[in-house]
């Protein structure tokens, strides 16, 4: 049968995990919209604690997500008493008409804290699996006991931001993820200051990949960060890890390289004054110039450091006997039928063809469904049934809030034009998975055998050439999931750079306002058992097909690839 993976509307291009809010930064209107969800959180919570009536509220809805069964009773107790008590104080603030003191701002990080602790203990399937789950328990109570002690830095909404972000990325898990809602009225992407030039992730060093015409002294391009303040490069990474992302992982690495040199107001973190760098063999010290920082500055920085190339999804005759196929993401607003039909109108070319590349850079997942009818449309059914990764069973977490939201994701994935009605009914088999658990008192619920050794099969590949997966450091979630069965295929390899990585829980539960509103949440409710792959191991391609230039090179690096391929 085939994997169903919800759509992960959550990830950016640049894969930080911080979605540009609906309204600008410190925007009139997010101000009218704080103050209106303050009102309502205000008047709810208020006429109505006698019946215990709490919600989250949704910019586009009012979701009743916030409650016991969700939680828990003792879950449900923490976050209507922490949601009570940010309403009274976001409302007092904004009737009040001035903006949310320090001491708001920490009442709201403590209540959305402890919101998201309860959801993780009572709804993740890591808490009654035993594969990959040690440091998630661990991390659930030691993390929150250290984000605890850290709440009297919070004095505004960017450490409001910073202390939740720096919780969730702890888990080490790409699918735990928090995220400021529009009333936060907050962007991490744009930072308040920067010295006038940014930083890439080159070859396992932080070097110059970008100047501003506007600084007149400042390190040459190329040179390598080598410390600040009298401290190592690995010393400011360590500092920076969880709140500028997983920087355990090389990809986060790269992803969060520009912002080691850029102040985002977080108050964890010191910003640096004199740095290090190398430069043709000699060392120097540079007082760094902060100053703010213009989005028109900002936005070159950003795409030299990490690239931003625009790319669609298609298939096309690229060079001699060469096929490009482009998946730059998984979603389900592409033409993924029109996609399909010309893929099938030049299957016999795309097979016939000396290298098929199937080009996965920017993909940061979505379906794993449009990924394996690719497979099957190249390589036919009978190979890829027989050349099918192993994966075992699915565990789901049976809890109201997950069952909640899986009723939403069906109603929307029934009106979904990409997916058969196999994949719909799959969705509806799920849920009643979910309904006879639930109903059961069963913690869980299980999917699909565990892998059982088959006879050896055969069958003729039709796929006359290679074919080359190029990855860049974006690949996640679903796009590891086309990794896993692509590369079971007879005579693929993989090339570009190293990707991301997941953990075995996936499936994203969205619950889309914690108690202040002011943040989204969202985490994974399946785990896969028995999946060959552990937990945060990427996909590295061999030294020999390993891009090393700019990531914003796309014409260089295709000519480099079809290059080495000959």
């Amino acid at each position: 049968m085939l994997k169903i993976r919800i759509p992960n509307t959550l990830r950016t291009r640049n894969h930080v995990q911080n979605p540009r809010p609906i309204f600008p930064e410190n925007d009139s209107m997010a101000a009218v919209v704080t103050a209106e969800y303050a009102r309502l959180l205000s008047d709810t919570f208020i006429n109505n604690a006698i019946v215990g009536v709490f919600f989250c509220i949704e910019i586009r809805r009012m979701a009743p997500v916030c409650s016991k069964e969700h939680f828990g009773v003792k879950g449900a107790v923490t976050v209507a008493l922490a949601a009570l008590l940010v309403a009274v104080i976001v409302g007092q603030a904004a009737v009040a008409g001035g903006p949310m003191t320090p001491a708001d701002w920490q009442a709201a990080a403590a209540g959305d804290l402890s919101a998201m602790h309860d959801l993780l203990r009572d709804n993740s399937p890591a808490m009654v699996v035993a594969k990959d789950s040690l440091h998630f328990r661990r991390w659930l109570e030691e993390g929150f006991a250290l984000a605890r002690k850290d709440l009297s830095k919070v004095q505004d909404a960017r450490g409001y931001v910073f202390l939740l972000k720096g919780y969730a990325t702890g888990f080490r898990d790409s699918h735990i993820q928090v995220w400021p809602t529009a009333p936060a009225g907050v962007s991490l992407r744009r930072p308040l200051a920067w010295p006038g030039f940014s930083i890439g992730y080159r070859d396992g060093a932080y070097t110059v990949v970008y100047r501003s015409t506007q600084t007149a002294d400042s390190p040459s391009i190329g040179a390598e960060l080598l410390g600040c303040d009298g401290r190592a490069v690995s010393v400011l990474v360590k500092e920076r890890d969880r709140y500028e992302g997983d920087l355990s992982l090389e990809s986060g690495r790269f992803i969060a390289a520009p912002f080691l040199l850029m102040e985002h107001g977080n108050p964890f973190v010191a910003r640096p004054a004199v740095c290090a760098f190398r430069s043709d063999g000699k060392t120097r010290d540079w007082t760094l110039a902060w100053r703010s920082a213009a989005e028109a500055e900002i936005e070159p920085a950003l795409d030299a450091s990490c690239g931003r190339v625009q790319r669609r999804l298609d298939a096309s005759v690229s060079g001699e006997l060469a096929w490009w196929i482009s998946i730059p993401d998984m979603g389900d607003t592409s033409d993924w039928a029109g996609f399909y039909g010309k893929i099938e109108r030049n299957l016999a070319d795309i097979r016939a063809a000396r290298v098929v590349v199937i080009d996965l850079r920017g993909n940061g997942g979505g379906s794993s469904v449009y990924g394996e009818k690719l497979a099957s449309l190249l390589w036919g059914d009978a190979l890829v049934a027989a050349r099918w990764p192993g994966s075992g069973p699915t565990v789901w977490r049976a809890s109201k809030a997950n069952r909640d939201y899986w009723v939403d994701l069906t109603a929307r994935m029934s009106e979904n034009p990409n997916l058969s009605a196999g994949d719909k009914a799959a969705f509806d088999s799920i849920l009643k998975d979910f309904d006879r658990a639930l109903a059961g008192g069963e913690p869980t619920f299980r999917r699909g055998e565990t892998g059982k050794t088959r006879a050896p099969a055969h069958p003729p590949n039709p796929v006359s050439g290679r074919v080359v997966l190029l990855t860049d450091y974006a690949c996640d979630s679903a796009c590891l999931d086309l990794m896993d069965l692509f590369t079971a295929m007879p005579n693929t390899t993989q090339a570009g750079t190293m990707t991301s990585a997941d953990t075995i829980f996936m499936e994203l539960t969205v619950i889309p306002s914690l108690p202040s509103t002011l943040s989204g949440f969202g985490f994974g409710h399946k785990a896969w058992i028995e999946r060959p792959r552990p937990s945060n191991r990427p996909y590295r391609p061999t030294r020999k097909l390993t891009w090393h230039g700019s990531p914003d090179d796309d014409a260089g690096e295709r000519k480099w690839l079809l290059e080495s391929l000959r």
